[in-house]
């Protein structure tokens, strides 16, 4: 005899705001990351960045070493030299007048540029020559010469003439300027760039000062010293 067939047991729903009192195990919090682990990290970015950054400048200045090198060997560089080849009064004239003692004179001079360097020119813009005598206590007036060239091995000579009329003289400049006692000194302010290769630099400041010599040593053929600044700070002695 067959066995009768047993019903389905209902499934029952809990009632609202039913609580199991067997609590589910759940997972513990995640915890957020400190502030000490976000600036490790950071830091660490930091320092990578750092490194490579470093790494590439001293790649920069290293290959820029390398060939500031090949060019010093292949182009011979060496900076222009100035001399005064020669320097004179002409047409001095010392006129007392009521009022004091006045003085007209010409100064003729000779500029030597000289180039040492074998595979490069320089190349000079306007250049302004100012003579002065006495610590700057007598002008002797100022020339503009336009602008020009020194190729290599070259020396070229520019005459520079200036003239004044009428400056006032004290006695003590009186008394040199008959003993040919007075110090001049010569002025010379331009700019300056080299060209190599059919390639032209950018040009800078250059201010060359020749003195320290008496007109009568002058007039001997003494050469007075001769200094090159540029930049503002950097003086070389020529």
């Amino acid at each position: 005899m067959a066995s009768p067939t047993q019903a389905p047991t209902p499934i029952l729903q809990k009632p609202p705001g039913y609580k199991s009192p067997f609590k589910e195990p759940t997972p513990p919090p995640r915890k957020p990351p400190t502030r000490h682990q976000k600036r490790k990290h950071r830091r660490g970015c930091c320092c990578i960045c750092f490194c490579i950054v470093f790494i590439i400048i001293f790649i920069l200045i290293f290959v820029a070493a390398i060939a500031a090198g090949l060019i010093y060997i292949f182009y011979d560089p060496r900076l222009p030299e100035f001399h005064v080849g020669s320097f004179g009064l002409n047409n001095l004239n010392v006129t007392q007048k009521s009022d004091g003692v006045y003085l007209n004179a010409e100064t003729i001079m000779k500029v030597e540029v000289k180039n040492e360097s074998g595979k490069m020119g320089w190349l000079f813009d306007e250049t302004n020559i100012q003579v002065t005598a006495e610590n700057g206590d007598l002008n002797l007036g100022s020339t503009t010469m336009s602008g020009f060239e020194v190729k290599e091995k070259e020396l070229k000579e520019l005459k520079a003439d200036t003239m004044v009329r009428d400056i006032a003289l004290n006695e003590s400049l009186e008394k040199k300027l008959e003993g040919k006692e007075i110090v001049f000194v010569v002025e010379i302010t331009t700019k300056t760039g080299v060209e190599m290769s059919g390639w032209k630099s950018w040009k800078i400041d250059v201010t060359v000062l020749c003195g320290d010599k008496s007109l009568q040593q002058l007039e001997a053929r003494d050469t007075p010293n001769c200094t090159l600044t540029t930049l503002k700070w950097i003086k070389i002695h020529i």
